[in-house]
């Protein structure tokens, strides 16, 4: 399901119109978390992966309330390279 407005993208289920256990949402900006949700909120195990400057990063840990808690394990990326339309030809 689309977000109105916002272009972000849910998959996962609802009750009483709310996000609702399992499910993964997509953000515009590329980012995108994976994990529980209760009454919308994300709560329980999760894992968000995003972009920050020249990197990219990971976290993967709990959630109470839509905000990190606890132990977490944190990973920074860098960014692949761009793919080039053709292999073959010189840069």
């Amino acid at each position: 399901m689309a977000y109105p407005g916002s272009g972000n993208v849910y998959d996962g289920s609802f009750v009483r119109d709310a996000l609702e256990g399992h499910g993964i949402t997509h953000r515009v900006d590329g980012g995108s978390y994976e994990g529980e949700f209760v009454d919308g909120d994300r709560q329980g195990y999760g894992q968000f992966t995003g972009k920050d400057g020249d990197g990219q990063f990971v976290y993967q840990g709990n959630y109470v309330g839509n905000k990190r808690h606890g132990p977490v394990r944190s990973l920074r990326l860098p960014l692949p390279a761009p793919l080039r339309s053709c292999p073959s030809c010189p840069p």
